[in-house]
């Protein structure tokens, strides 16, 4: 699972359901996972949506408002603006929700730089399976500094990565 979290910037909490969870623990490798991304992407919309359908607390309804425009932007074939809007508002949660030293936390990897990964241990189980995917999602990337290109395995709508469309997810 720490591959898929910590490796891969797979979520496994809240989205995609169990069934889609377990495709992915059960595929052979990080190939394999992207492609269920790209063969599975509308029912993981549809089961986003439907999650975010059982969001009731009013605290949540703004950003639930926001998050359903996300799927509403995927679903229409928006992905870049769908891209943008969920990054948009991963952003503002953790700018809104967290301190800024657990926010720095969360969005410094330097894992290309000093090796150093997202520790699942330091976390609570649910904790750790949400933020794990936020830390990959904050790779750093610079084209200047010898980055050759946008790295192909980058995370998922949802995510404050470059735009991509479900099939190269």
């Amino acid at each position: 699972m720490e591959t898929l979290l910590v490796d891969e910037g797979i979520p496994l909490m809240w989205v995609p359901g169990p069934g889609t969870v377990q495709a992915f623990l059960d595929a052979a490798d990080a190939a394999a996972r992207r492609r269920l991304i790209g063969q599975r992407w509308k029912g993981i919309t549809n089961y986003c949506e439907g999650v975010l359908d059982a969001v009731k607390h009013p605290d949540l309804q703004a950003a639930r408002s926001f998050a359903l425009d996300v799927v509403n932007a995927l679903r229409d074939g928006h992905t870049s603006a769908a891209q943008a809007l969920a990054a948009n508002l991963l952003d503002s949660i953790l700018q809104r929700d967290l301190s800024q030293a657990l926010r720095v936390e969360l969005t410094r990897n330097n894992f290309k730089k000093n090796g150093d990964k997202f520790k699942l241990d330091a976390y609570k189980f649910r904790t750790a399976c949400t933020f794990a995917p936020v830390w990959y999602a904050h790779a750093k990337y610079y084209p200047a500094n010898g980055d050759a290109r946008i790295p192909a395995p980058m995370a998922s709508p949802g995510t404050s990565t470059p735009a991509s469309t479900p099939s190269t997810l």
